[in-house]
């Protein structure tokens, strides 16, 4: 078996015309076809950075089971060894490694998200497949147990939503994982802000520094929106011109939604042919694009927001200070004349 090569597609699925772009593993017998399914299945309800993770986590797996052949026999002393040397690396004490992999030790964080993206791949691939699993559920010992009940008793008592749900103690509390990442403990301390007394500086000087004033403006407005509503910056990529308005109370003050990229409502009334009032159908029916979220490459935007304000799926931004919001407006009528398109 030949190293797979990492790659995106285009997948038709049917004789509709939708398609999608997916990232997956091309061996010397075409597409690793399990794992694209499995992209398949989850396409809507999860993330393309989640499936590129599981894409790279399966592309670890598939070169370390390259470059150990005829090693194991067993798929749970596969992974447990191959999780060995994610932590470790591969580099022998002499600087030498027979297995030509020369992985360096990795993160415990980066290991453990690896592990859970195969273990999730895994766990599909047993129950759809009837192929064994690399990573199963064992019955816990005593001390896991505990550990299993103080982590659900946290999530049960601290939960703010808890009074609503079933407080009784899932079967999965006596079960752990065969290899379960590793975890390390912080120690208490501040959240990590940007200070406060330079942010003016940096406002006009560090982003304010480009040489073209309309890059300045969209940096500037970028930062009030992270800074002062504490959105993501990939949020404030998703705002579309009729996303902001004047506030009905200080029309000196920018009143903005964030809509979902998908199901969020249409602007100016939007309908299309079928009824359908979403950003995605609006995307698709008038320019033939496809939403941000659901592309690859260098035009992706990630979303991970999964509640809204209102049924019209959006968000409203808040400034803190309320000022800001003036500023913003300000900065934002001046965006609009550069995006201004003049038609003789």
């Amino acid at each position: 078996m030949v190293t797979p090569v990492k790659v995106k597609v285009r997948v038709i699925t049917d004789n509709s015309g939708v398609e999608c772009w997916l990232p997956v593993l091309v061996t010397e017998h075409g597409v690793l076809k399990p794992l694209l399914d499995y992209l398949l299945t989850h396409r809507h309800d999860r993330s393309v950075s989640w499936m590129t993770k599981v894409t790279h986590s399966t592309y670890l797996l598939m070169q370390y089971m390259e470059a150990n052949k005829h090693c194991f026999h067993d798929p749970v002393q596969l992974f447990q060894s191959f999780t060995l040397a994610l932590y470790e690396g591969t580099i022998g004490d002499n600087g030498l490694d027979p297995s030509n992999l020369y992985w360096l030790p990795s993160r415990n964080k980066t290991t453990n998200g690896v592990i859970n993206a195969i273990s999730g791949l895994t766990d599909w691939l047993s129950e759809n497949h009837n192929v064994n699993n690399m990573n199963p559920l064992r019955e816990a010992d005593s001390f896991e147990k505990r550990l299993n009940y103080a982590a659900w008793f946290r999530r049960s008592h601290n939960d703010f939503l808890g009074h609503i749900k079933d407080r009784s103690i899932s079967d999965t509390v006596n079960k752990v994982r065969s290899i379960s990442g590793r975890q390390l403990m912080a120690t208490s301390s501040d959240a990590i802000a940007f200070s406060e007394p330079l942010f003016g500086r940096f406002f006009l000087e560090g982003i304010g520094g480009a040489s073209d004033r309309r890059v300045i403006v969209r940096n500037q407005l970028i930062i009030l929106m992270m800074h002062f509503t504490g959105c993501r910056i990939s949020d404030s990529l998703h705002l579309w011109v009729q996303d902001v308005h004047y506030d009905h109370n200080d029309e000196k003050k920018g009143n903005v939604r964030l809509y979902h990229p998908e199901d969020g409502l249409a602007p100016d009334g939007w309908k299309s042919s079928k009824g359908s009032t979403n950003r995605a159908a609006y995307l698709r029916e008038k320019y033939a694009l496809t939403s941000r979220n659901r592309i690859t490459g260098t035009q992706h935007v990630g979303w991970k927001n999964r509640i809204s304000d209102h049924k019209d799926f959006f968000i409203q931004l808040h400034w803190f200070p309320s000022d800001v919001g003036r500023l913003f407006l300000k900065l934002w009528n001046e965006y609009l004349y550069y995006l201004a398109v003049v038609v003789n």
